[in-house]
């Protein structure tokens, strides 16, 4: 199959491995909309003007590009044909339907119990990721549990079946091809986790339950918007059971889709805190965001609230979390590289994380935008004093000053002052962290979330069923209309 490739940016960088690994695929060219390129080549192959597209010879033009709607409506402009115009998560699930990678734990339980099916995301060390793991994890008390993921980071699959959950490499999700529902018909119903595996939750409700599960920050929907140029085919989910992550994930869906997600199920975390924790050896306050590095996590609006605090205090001041080679994760690079008291520990496992948490003194959620946090949640399980952003989902469990402290985004000067106060007053803090504690108790428990997870898959099947009916209902009536 011949090919051109549209778009050469951060998000061509991501998928070339992918691109290259598929041995019956040439490339006649390349293109994209930055001029600077053309006349330079890729692995030998030009990268040409999109107005030259026509004269390259193809039989498909794949977009490599978030900006799928403008440049699919660019293409048709320029005089290619609709039908020879495709998205690369599009393409790449053609090519990868059928095939599937089971990782399976050495001991399988609950095998006579009702099937569940949780497909998800890519997994990778990051809170939905995490939330479908525990969602398993909750699940199996009352299921025999798949999890489903078109791909995913090697260590953390590894810690996931070794915490007895099966995980299943479908390439082609969030689409699927015959030999994928075939393979799901054996479920009882399904879990799809987050909004981007909406194509999932359109294909498997035509016969099996669906629990749509929102966690999306505002920001996510118009990326997944511009996948469809000629618009998302479905905008009614009256047939699948909607539940969102937090307040703040559920008025993001509904802005969208209007009134049609009521319910909220937050995630839980397993309990860590059982296990005696070893006294710190750190002497000094240790502030920890933890996540992705990204402009929206915020690591830099906390370095420089860590800046203004006088160097003489006892803190220290830690970025847990994937660096990726952008150039915002320089500039935090480079901003630490300049204060002595930051450390940068880079992404760590799951179990990496259990053995540094108990040196943690303060977890900070200082992010634009986040549906919850579960790191935040995470810091309540092992009773430490939680700092968050007020737009941010686990803000509505905080109580300012009772059981963790709200600031504003990019408001410096509070978020610092928030932190001179916990140093000053580092031995007054005990009840604070049992409040904190309390909270993970009542609300982020697994026994709590195991509960609600069941709860809702029960209404999934129930409401599914009666739709089905229904529906069953309507053409036989119109059957006997037209007899």
């Amino acid at each position: 199959m011949k090919l051109v490739v549209f778009g050469l940016g951060n998000y061509f960088q991501i998928q070339k491995s992918k691109l290259w690994s598929l041995p019956d695929v040439e490339i006649t060219a390349f293109t994209d909309n930055n001029c600077a390129l053309w006349g330079q080549t890729v692995e030998k192959v030009p990268i040409i003007s999109p107005a030259d597209i026509l004269s390259a010879g193809f039989d498909k033009v794949v977009i490599v590009s978030l900006y799928v709607s403008e440049i699919y409506k660019q293409l048709l402009e320029l005089g290619v044909e609709r039908n020879k115009i495709i998205s690369w998560p599009h393409f790449w699930a053609e090519r990868m339907k059928g095939q599937m990678e089971v990782f399976a734990p050495e001991v399988l339980t609950n095998e006579c119990r009702k099937k569940l099916l949780i497909i998800s995301n890519d997994l990778n060390y990051d809170g939905a990721s995490l939330a479908a793991i525990h969602a398993a994890e909750a699940a199996g008390r009352f299921y025999s549990v798949v999890l489903a993921v078109p791909a995913g980071n090697k260590k953390l699959i590894m810690e996931t079946t070794a915490a007895g959950i099966t995980v299943v490499v479908c390439a082609a999700l969030p689409w699927t091809g015959e030999a994928e529902r075939n393979w799901m018909e054996q479920f009882a119903a399904v879990l799809v986790n987050t909004y981007p595996m909406i194509e999932s939750v359109l294909e498997i409700r035509k016969f099996r339950p669906v629990l749509w599960w929102i966690h999306e920050s505002a920001g996510n929907y118009p990326i997944v918007e511009m996948q469809y140029p000629d618009g998302l085919p479905e905008r009614k989910f009256s047939d699948v059971h909607l539940c969102a992550v937090s307040g703040i994930a559920r008025r993001n869906f509904n802005i969208v889709y209007p009134g049609q997600c009521s319910m909220i199920l937050p995630t839980g975390i397993p309990d860590k805190r059982k296990k005696k924790e070893k006294e710190s050896q750190n002497f000094r306050m240790v502030f920890a965001v933890i996540g992705v590095v990204y402009e929206q996590k915020g690591q830099d609006f906390f370095l420089e609230a860590a800046e203004k605090l006088d160097a003489g205090l006892e803190a220290e001041f830690w970025i847990i979390g994937r660096m990726d080679d952008t150039a915002f994760s320089g500039k935090i690079r480079e901003k630490a590289e300049r204060m002595r008291s930051v450390r940068l520990l880079g992404e760590l496992t799951r179990e990496e994380m259990d053995v540094i948490f108990p040196e943690i003194d303060v977890v900070v959620c200082a992010s634009q935008e986040e549906t919850l946090s579960i790191t935040v949640i995470e810091g309540m399980m092992w009773e430490k004093i939680p700092i968050a952003t007020d737009n941010t989902g686990i803000a509505d469990y905080i109580e300012n000053e009772k059981n963790g402290f709200l600031v504003t985004y990019r408001d410096v000067d509070l978020l610092a002052e928030k932190m001179k106060w916990i140093v000053a007053h580092k031995d007054e803090l005990a009840k604070m962290r049992k409040a904190a504690r309390k909270t993970y108790e009542a609300n982020f428990s697994m026994g709590r979330f195991g509960e609600n997870l069941k709860w809702m898959l029960c209404e999934a099947e129930r409401e599914w069923a009666e739709q089905k009916e229904k529906n069953s209902g309507k053409k036989k009536t119109e059957k006997q209309r037209q007899e």
